[in-house]
């Protein structure tokens, strides 16, 4: 398991901002942000509530997520936030177990020696769960790793079927962000104690670029 804490702060920029800032981040850093294109699917107690951007507060929030490369790659994410902090942990899954999830086929999480799987069975049994709309992003990220990280979120897209997978090849979609608008965030990173990683069993070093594109 992968576990990042961090802080972070949102803004939703004109596009004209939003390539001056690029700009100015290319100049200072010397590197080009890596585009990435994402899919989402939360689960949610009630598929009919509208979805909810804020997270509640100590409440953690699971997630399955697909990056749409050459290759897609599957995780599970686990995201919480508490006094300003936010905190994720991820694991990676492949296809089948996705698919497996979203069949509701979830006995095997239970016994699984990811930890995460297994707390994320407690919440689907004990809760309900239930994957809610489907959400695609395109997103640009840069990263310095183990200081901060700046996610533009170029679309944002919602399913037009609330029934549609996460794994289907092709979901009718419709616009959540105009397209002359940005969304910026910036992430600062809370470095996690070496004492406490050992004690959780978890990641030292996480991929910042990857938990954050997710």
């Amino acid at each position: 398991m992968k576990y990042i804490m961090y802080n972070e702060e949102n803004n939703v920029l004109h596009y004209d901002e939003y390539e001056m800032i690029r700009e100015k981040i290319r100049e200072k850093h010397k590197k080009e942000g890596k585009e990435i294109a994402v899919r989402k699917v939360k689960f949610v107690e009630n598929m009919y509530k509208a979805y909810q951007e804020e997270e509640v507060p100590n409440k953690p929030s699971f997630s399955l997520c697909m990056r749409m490369e050459e290759i897609s790659t599957y995780y599970l994410e686990k995201k919480s936030k508490q006094n300003g902090v936010i905190y994720k942990a991820f694991v990676d899954l492949t296809k089948e177990e996705c698919e497996s999830i979203l069949s509701g086929k979830i006995e095997w999480l239970k016994n699984s020696k990811k930890s995460l799987l297994n707390e994320f069975y407690l919440y689907l049994t004990i809760n309900h769960l239930e994957p809610s709309t489907v959400r695609e992003y395109k997103r640009v990220v840069y990263d310095k790793p183990g200081k901060f990280c700046i996610v533009f979120n170029e679309e944002k897209k919602r399913a037009v079927d609330r029934y549609a997978s996460l794994l289907d090849e092709a979901i009718q979609m419709f616009d959540c962000l105009s397209c002359d608008k940005v969304e910026m965030s910036y992430k600062k990173i809370i470095k996690i104690p070496r004492a406490l990683n050992n004690i959780l069993n978890i990641s030292n070093e996480p991929s910042y670029e990857l938990a954050f594109s997710l």
